[in-house]
């Protein structure tokens, strides 16, 4: 590939102040050095990683199962993220945006 693209999964409580479900290994802030571990895959990171390239419909219904696992703040799902930006609660909303 020539480039990269990402979508970056965000969630706010009033639909205004946004923040942003980092992953533990893909790159994401230009100003951290992204974490390698030899002989591990981290299977989600590597996974979002391909969605760029799919069409929607290929990638919905495990996406929209991640999603909904973040709206109801359950712990496995929140434990492969580096840091849960929701700590006190649930978000009320959540939203993909897809960056070139």
């Amino acid at each position: 590939t020539t480039g990269r693209g990402e979508i970056v999964r965000e969630g706010s409580n009033v639909g205004m102040e946004w923040r942003e479900y980092e992953f533990r290994y893909k790159p994401g802030d230009v100003n951290h050095a992204p974490r390698y571990v030899i002989g591990h895959l981290p299977r989600l990171d590597w996974r979002m990683w391909f969605c760029q390239f799919e069409r929607f419909r290929s990638y919905r219904t495990w996406f929209d199962s991640l999603l909904e696992c973040l709206l109801r703040g359950q712990q496995p799902v929140l434990d492969l993220f580096a840091k849960n930006p929701f700590t006190e609660a649930p978000p009320k909303y959540l939203r993909a945006l897809r960056y070139e």
